[in-house]
This record gives structure tokens, C-alpha cells and sequence, in this order.
């Protein structure tokens, strides 16, 4: 968990700079879990374990910010937060 949020550091000063609404449900979910962004991995959410529907792990990979269906956690791509090297990258 402590690394992920430390992965996951360039990823929240992005969500800081977006719109209202997803900077919002970012306050809302952290509110209500330590983890409010979480990874995709193998078509699950990192938060719940939920099994996501297609579209959603393939617009995530994509690097689009989306919730999961379940949980409400904001879903991101491992490549988003850490480098093929496992180091860390800047967000475009």
C-alpha cells in the first residue's frame, strides 16, 4: 500500500489540476478509503477486486481516469504510475 501511494504521487498532483468533478470524487473516495486510487490488474479493481468490464480496463490502459463500478476508487494503469523499468515516470 505504501508504495503504491508513492507510485501513485505524480498521479494525484494530476488529479489536483483537473476538473472540479474528478478532484471532488477524489476527495469524496479518499474520504471513505486509504487507497482511493488504485491499479487495474488482470481486468480486476486493486481496491475491491471486482471483476471490470472490458471497455473499462481498455479505456484505463488508455489513460483515461475512470471509477470503478463498484467500489467508486479511481482506477489507473500500472504503466501510468510506474515506468516499464519500474521506475517512476512524469504524467503527460
Amino acid at each position: 500500500l505504501q508504495g503504491l501511494k508513492l507510485r501513485a504521487a505524480p498521479l494525484l498532483s494530476e488529479l489536483k489540476s483537473l476538473s472540479g468533478d474528478m478532484h471532488s470524487r477524489y476527495l469524496l473516495v479518499s474520504s471513505k478509503f486509504d487507497d482511493p486510487i488504485v491499479e487495474v490488474d488482470d481486468r480486476c479493481c486493486g481496491g475491491c477486486f471486482s471483476s471490470l468490464p472490458l471497455r473499462i480496463t481498455h479505456a484505463v490502459k488508455s489513460g483515461e481516469l475512470l471509477e470503478c463500478p463498484e467500489c467508486g476508487r479511481i482506477l489507473t494503469n500500472s504503466t501510468a504510475v510506474t515506468g516499464i523499468n519500474g521506475e517512476s515516470d512524469e504524467m503527460i
